[in-house]
Formats: structure tokens, sequence, C-alpha cells
């Protein structure tokens, strides 16, 4: 009869024992890590093929990237799996990249993953992926890796309790029930697909649940990459302000210059007025000239040049104006 150990716990419940499956009783290797999270999670290869030893596989590596992905995933993140999969390839030594598949059918997670050198986790947990609502199958035992128990997305909304993160796994050597990958997902809130998470083996800690895009690309890679391997979240940089503040600042530096004309050569220089002058309409009585500059009507009487005119080419300025804006 396979040993039993302690201790798993459900609804705060201590229950007696977790019983080993038969291929795992001499081989503890696949479950001893002092990571809590990785020791709980079932690794394929690239190849897809079971990864037997997770501490020595992962011997060295400061940070786990993973991607929570699908086959119908939107195309936010679609445009870096080739800088993910360069990173891979070039920094090997220091992180591992796992794939989390919210995906129903083992051959949509394959095609997902064609030419990619990633990690993946195990297809085969009987991840309950239908609505809560519902009462899922359970899944096979033979459909089952190594006929392991997997910890199911309904147990973990329903209460089941995972270790703090932060901390060296206590039981360390001991079996406890692995991961399904809806109950990773439904860990990490990672609802969204796809979404990035990076995790600082060392500090056993999760320090970024949803990572950008602009993270993973060379201009900026480098730096995320040494922040990570200190257990640092990247955040918002500078550039990153001003790349999403750059049009309103831009057009409230515009309006400012507006405000000051106006202010200095009369309110018949408004947008207003100049629309209602190209029309031939009354202007407002209210809109009456208050600056000390010469008034739109005695500049245009003086000119030689049309009304319409004047307006017309400032019209077709404003493409121009616009491409410069963007270009800023």
């Amino acid at each position: 009869m396979a040993p039993k150990q302690t201790s798993e716990k459900k609804n705060n419940v201590s229950f007696e024992g977790v019983e080993i499956p038969d291929d795992l009783v001499h081989n503890q290797a696949v479950y001893t890590h002092p990571d809590p999270l990785l020791r709980r999670i079932r690794l394929e290869n690239p190849k897809g093929q079971p990864i037997h030893d997770i501490k020595s596989y992962f011997a060295g590596k400061k940070i786990i990237v993973f991607y929570f992905g699908s086959s119908d995933e939107d195309n936010t993140f679609k445009s870096s799996h080739k800088n993910l999969t360069e990173l891979t390839i070039k920094h090997g030594q220091d992180l591992a990249l796992i794939y989390v598949s919210g995906d129903t059918k083992e051959s949509d997670m394959r095609q997902s993953l064609q030419q990619k050198p990633w990690l993946r986790m195990t297809f085969h947990d009987g991840s309950d992926f239908a609505p809560m609502s519902k009462t899922p199958a359970p899944a096979a035992v033979s459909e089952l890796l190594r006929g392991e128990d997997f910890v199911s997305a309904a147990e973990y909304e329903d209460g089941y309790v995972l270790p703090r993160e932060g901390i060296d796994d206590p039981i360390e050597y001991s079996y406890v029930r692995p991961l399904s990958r809806a109950a990773l997902i439904a860990h990490f809130n990672a609802l969204r697909s796809p979404t990035i998470s990076i995790y600082h083996l060392p500090s056993h800690k999760m320090i970024n649940r949803y990572a950008r895009p602009e993270e993973f690309q060379k201009p900026r890679l480098g730096r995320s990459l040494e922040l990570w391997k200190q257990g640092r979240t990247t955040g918002y940089t500078t550039s990153d302000i001003y790349s999403a503040f750059k049009v309103p600042m831009v057009m409230g530096i515009l309006a400012l210059i507006y405000h000051f004309f106006i202010h200095f050569f009369g309110s018949e220089y408004s947008i207003p007025n100049l629309i209602a002058y190209f029309f031939n309409e009354p202007i407002s009585s209210s809109l009456t000239p208050t600056g000390s500059g010469p008034h739109l009507t005695s500049v245009l009487a003086a000119s030689s040049i049309p009304a319409g005119d004047v307006v017309r080419e400032a019209v077709k300025s404003l493409p121009t104006m616009s491409t410069t804006l963007a270009a800023l």
C-alpha cells in the first residue's frame, strides 16, 4: 500500500493525508523543491515530455515568466512572441517561460506552441474550464498525468488553501496535490488571455501579475530583466508617462497659446468668430474684442487675400499639424 503523508488543507480543515500515486512513490524529484508554487505544478519540456526533476531543471534560475494564453487570445502580445522566444534562448540560465493554456483541446494548445521553445503545464490535469454555475464532469484517472488528483478551479474558488508567498515550503519533501491549469489561472486571476506574470523564484513571490508588452521589447528588456532578477517590479518610467500623455500635453499647450493669443490680439480671432465671418454671419455681441491688438475685420479689410481663402488654407494645413503632433 502506498504511504500517506500529511497535510493538505481544504476549507481550512486539515485532512489526515494525501495518497501518493504509484508512479511517484519512488520519484520524489517531481515534487521536491523549496518553492511552494513550483512544486505544485506539473511541467513538460518544449517537446511535451514530463520534467521529472524540477530542482535540477530550475537550478540557478531566478525568474519564471508565466504566459497564460489560449488559441483565441487577442493580438496584444503576439508581436512579442519573438522577443519572448529570444529571451528564453539568450537568458535560459536565469529564467524559464511556462505556458499555461486555457484551451479545452490539446490540439489547440499544441498549435499555439508550435516552434516555441517554451515549457508548458501539462494538459492532462482535468482542468475545469466549464462555467462555475455548472458542475464539470470529473476527468477519468486514465486522462490524468500519473493518475494524480489535481486541484480544480472549483476547489480553489471553494476555499482551497495554498501556502503563503514569500516563504520556503515547510513541507518541501512531502507530497502535495498539484494545481491544474484552471486552478492556477484562478489563483492569479489571469482571466484575460493573454496575461503575462513574472514570478521571482528566490523570494517565492509574484512580482508582476500583469506585465506589459513594452517590457519585453529590446529597448526595455535589459532593464526589465535586471530588475526582475533582483525581485523588483519594473513599474512605469518617464518615457511611459510621456507616451501616455504626450497628446493631451500638446493639446494643453496649444490651448494655452490660443488663450494668450485671444487675450492680446482680441476675441475677433477666436474660432467662433472666424467661423461666423467665413459664413458671413453676424458676430455675437458677447464676443466683442477685448484685446489691444488689431481687429480681424481691420486686418482682412487691409489685406488683398479673401477671407474664404484664409480659412481654406488653414483647413488644408490641419493634416500637416496632425502629422507633426503624432511625431512628437
